[in-house]
């Protein structure tokens, strides 16, 4: 059993640390934007998005995308591990990619887009993954009246 005293002491701590990597973030943005009005590289490699921790290394990495789910794999990819659909939104406004409705709407289409694109695993828990990740998975079939077939044995017998 947790103690909601601890709770509550963890939860502060987060909101401290989040304040702080916002503001560290906005720095590195804007020395990263000096440096690219000067024609100079990037001062930071990467930038830390508050609580979300995006790692972006280019104010214009992922400009050149046409879709948002192409952009979100490359992040991915480039990030190395699972990320929300928060964390990926972020990276991707951070990093240039030009979403043209408000960011709700565009929040809703990249998780569309995410759904359907089949490089892209929904973890489940509000993340994604590369499917390359997870090659021990077996990938759920859909037929076409809709139904969801699994390649995995069901090894329920029916007790409880």
């Amino acid at each position: 059993m947790s103690d909601p005293g601890a709770q509550s002491a963890i939860d502060y701590f987060k909101r401290k640390v989040e304040a702080h990597m916002a503001k560290i973030a906005e720095w590195q943005r804007s020395a990263n934007e000096i440096a690219a009005e000067n024609g100079m590289p990037p001062a930071y490699d990467s930038v830390v998005d508050g609580s979300t921790m995006t790692a972006i290394s280019r104010l214009d990495q992922f400009a050149k995308f046409a879709t948002p789910s192409t952009a979100a794999r490359s992040y991915l990819e480039s990030r190395k591990t699972a990320a929300t659909l928060d964390q990926i939104f972020a990276a991707l406004k951070d990093g240039g990619y030009q979403f043209t409705d408000s960011d709700v709407d565009a929040r809703a289409s990249l998780k569309i887009a995410l759904g359907k694109d089949g490089k892209v695993r929904p973890l489940g828990n509000g993340a994604y993954g590369l499917w390359e990740w997870y090659p021990d998975v077996k990938r759920a079939k859909v037929t076409a009246k809709g139904a969801i077939e699994s390649d995995e044995p069901d090894d329920f017998d029916g007790k409880v």
